[in-house]
């Protein structure tokens, strides 16, 4: 088939063409070097040939000339690689001019001269080269021959990147013959070298080929999931031709399979895309098999408009798949409109093409058949022979090796028996003395050894026991300290002060941070000695969060993080009120260390159908949690700790957590992404409280705010001109100015929601000394 080399001379322009114009500036430097350098024969000759390298794709008559320069001084010089190098090279030129008689006889020059020199590789590259010119002139036999010869230098060298070339080129010879089940073992082989050298371009080309040959013998299977692989790495790399070629392939089975929609939406779609890069044999080759479909689909005008150009290019081009392919298409359009005439004659043009091409490729068949089992033959008898002679070779040298060992051997045997016979008399006796005493020495130090070994590891042991624990009893105690510092700053600073009542809240919060602290530590503890007794009341959700959310609003003005929740007024749970509050709030204290100013924590409900218990989810818009640390996020002292985190915990908050939900009969987990937050959600049972209960109705009024803050935080034009005036006063004060700031909060409007809520978060700057949160909230309006 002839689409196997329109494939590849199209990529071959494809990677070409882009670095014409670096090639011209290469050029030039060189010609400039060739001027200004001595008339060194060798150096001037490789020069020469480097120019016409260059030119090859620029200017080819100039290339032609620089290397009939290259000769002429190679001959002069008598100088054999160089004469080889410039026949090749104007075997290359010739080639791309498509004068085949004269890079023929170049080709067979370098051959004979690189033969000389034993350059066996250079050879079989010629020998490939040639191969692929037979081809392109339809002499497959020949093609083969040259092929073959090439084959077997790269296979006894064991070249890799040769032997993927000549393999492919073997599998588009038999591809054009249709001979699809060699074609396909030969493309095998070289996709197992593409894909260990890592050559996804070729790799990517030669899997749709193999898909094609799976199509070609009706193997549809195979031939689509191949064709699919082809595609998606195709794209990956970028490689449209490839991807194209892939895409249509499995255009072609779903029409064989006469899924007729399927294929001519994809078949549409390859032809355009071929057409847009103008890939005009491809484009033929797809646009003829949618006018088949078309056809088959009754879709009869367009059909023979696509048919009758197909069936013009493909008389033009020679390409007698198409040919016959147009041509039974449109017998079928003219037969299916009763139009008698037409029918007849597409009929007959179509039976007189098709038996024209059996005939052709049945006797090109046979010829390369008989070729590849004569080559076959040869090759096992060359390698008979070759067996044969190096046996006969081994024979001898091993014959003459026996005689001369034989001699040497019969020579020291006389002139050092009696001297071994004494020796060995004499040496027996000291030897089984001596080995008696060493044994028994051995044994001492062996027993030694092993004593000292067992005490070296117990040791060893000990000391990396004594060493974790006493790592472990540091860490614990700076992380309980340090835990404990910052609310105990608070009490200290507030309590040291003149009395004020707003003090009171932070003061209690801070004494709340430390209770919690020391309770995880004793919980942990208990929960693993089931010393503790859970108190199972109905409670309502909302009124939980809302005393958790109180137990660390100062964590959350310092920090500067938002919080909402999303829970309804009457959800009720049957739980232990204080252990759930504080599970609330160790993910809250969690979330909020871990999720930077201008952050959100956001507490949601998730429906369970079917079951008896509520999903609840507490969301961070933090740092995430590393997927290796996942699974033992919930594991005793387990911290995510980095250079960029200065984050420090005792590492018992969710194991308590942990313990809690479990012995409510629930599950805890987590998902997180790193840089994108966490999600901890947990399970609690439910439980359905009367609406006229006193819990009900107190809980319903605790769990209602009498204000809400704004969904988007901001103010409003007239808000901010209300507050700009006071800001100005405020940024020329520090934030140990309480009686000054105060006075000027006071003068703020107080029937403007917004603004109450930006009040009170400043004030709680000023109760923690948050001066960094201080200038943020001023810099807000």
């Amino acid at each position: 088939m002839k689409f196997f080399t329109g494939i590849l001379l199209f990529l071959k322009c494809i990677v070409i063409v882009p670095p014409l114009f670096a090639q011209n500036t290469a050029v030039d430097s060189l010609a400039q070097l060739l001027e200004a350098s001595p008339k060194v024969p060798k150096t001037h000759i490789n020069l020469l040939l480097k120019i016409a390298e260059n030119k090859l794709h620029i200017n080819h008559q100039e290339a032609l000339v620089y290397s009939k320069q290259a000769l002429e001084l190679s001959q002069k010089y008598s100088l054999p690689l160089k004469t080889a190098q410039s026949y090749k090279m104007l075997g290359l030129l010739y080639r791309q001019k498509n004068d085949f008689a004269l890079c023929k006889k170049n080709y067979e020059l370098a051959i004979e001269a690189f033969k000389k020199l034993d350059r066996i590789l250079e050879v079989a590259n010629i020998y490939v080269s040639m191969g692929i010119i037979h081809r392109r002139q339809a002499n497959y036999t020949e093609s083969l021959r040259l092929l073959f010869k090439g084959m077997d230098v790269f296979e006894a060298t064991n070249n890799e990147t040769g032997k993927a070339r000549v393999y492919n080129s073997i599998a588009i010879t038999y591809g054009e013959l249709g001979v699809y089940s060699k074609s396909m073992d030969y493309n095998f082989k070289s996709l197992h070298i593409y894909k260990n050298n890592h050559n996804q371009d070729k790799y990517a080309l030669v899997l749709g080929d193999i898909a094609y040959g799976y199509y070609k013998k009706n193997d549809f299977k195979p031939a689509l999931r191949l064709s699919r692989e082809s595609e998606l790495l195709s794209r990956k790399i970028n490689k449209p031709i490839a991807e194209l070629w892939a895409i249509g392939i499995r255009g072609l089975v779903y029409e064989k399979q006469r899924k007729y929609k399927e294929a001519i939406a994809i078949l549409e779609k390859v032809t355009q895309g071929f057409g847009k890069i103008k890939a005009r044999y491809l484009e033929t080759l797809f646009k003829t098999h949618l006018g088949y479909a078309l056809a088959s689909a009754k879709q009869y005008s367009r059909a023979e408009e696509i048919l009758a150009f197909t069936l013009a290019d493909a008389k033009k081009r020679k390409t007698g798949e198409l040919w016959v392919l147009s041509l039974l298409g449109l017998y079928h359009i003219h037969k299916n409109q009763q139009e008698a005439n037409k029918a007849l004659y597409y009929q007959g043009r179509y039976i007189e093409v098709r038996d024209s091409l059996y005939n052709q490729h049945k006797n090109q068949e046979f010829s390369s058949m008989q070729l590849s089992f004569q080559m076959d033959k040869e090759r096992v008898l060359s390698q008979q022979m070759l067996a044969q002679k190096q046996l006969e070779i081994d024979n001898k040298n091993l014959a003459l090796k026996q005689q001369n060992t034989l001699l040497y051997t019969s020579a020291i045997i006389a002139l050092l028996l009696i001297v071994i016979i004494v020796y060995i008399f004499r040496s027996r006796q000291r030897q089984i003395k001596f080995n008696q005493t060493l044994a028994k020495h051995n044994q001492e130090i062996n027993e030694r050894k092993k004593e000292i070994v067992q005490q070296t590891e117990e040791l060893r042991a000990t000391n990396e026991r004594l060493l974790r624990l006493d790592e472990f009893k540091q860490r614990m105690t700076g992380m309980i300290v340090h835990d404990l510092k910052n609310p105990l700053n608070a009490i200290i600073g507030l309590s040291g002060k003149k009395y004020s009542p707003q003090f009171q809240k932070t003061i209690h919060q801070s004494g709340i941070r430390m209770l919690h602290l020391v309770m995880n530590i004793l919980d942990v503890q208990r929960f693993e000695e089931a010393q503790i007794q859970l108190n199972l009341q109905p409670q309502l959700l909302k009124q939980v969060v809302q005393q958790a959310h109180e137990q660390v609003s100062l964590s959350l003005a310092e920090k500067g993080v938002l919080f909402r929740q999303d829970v309804p007024e009457n959800l009720t749970i049957k739980a232990d009120e204080a252990l759930i509050v504080r599970v609330f709030v160790n993910l809250f204290n969690n979330a909020i260390k871990y999720t930077p100013a201008q952050g959100k924590i956001t507490v949601t409900l998730e429906d369970m159908p079917g079951s008896n218990f509520q999903k609840i989810l507490v969301n961070d818009t933090g740092k995430g949690i590393a997927a290796h640390f996942i699974a033992q996020v919930f594991n005793k002292f387990s911290r995510q700790t980095s250079p960029a985190q200065r984050v420090h915990s005792s590492g018992l908050g969710l194991t308590f957590c942990k313990q809690v939900i479990e012995a409510h009969t629930g599950e805890i987990g987590v998902q997180s992404e790193e840089g994108k937050g966490s999600t901890f959600w947990f399970t609690l049972p439910k439980t359905v409280i009367p609406n006229d209960s006193l819990i009900y109705r107190q809980g319903l009024a605790a769990a209602t705010p009498e204000g809400s803050r704004r969904k988007n935080g901001g103010f409003n034009l007239q808000e901010k001109a209300i507050l700009i005036p006071y800001v100005h006063q405020l940024q020329k004060m520090e934030i140990y100015e309480l009686t000054a700031i105060k006075n000027i909060l006071g003068q703020l409007p107080k029937d403007n929601e917004a603004i109450q809520q930006w009040k009170k978060e400043l004030e709680n700057t000023l109760y923690s000394w948050n001066e960094v949160r201080f200038k943020e909230l001023l810099a807000f309006v």
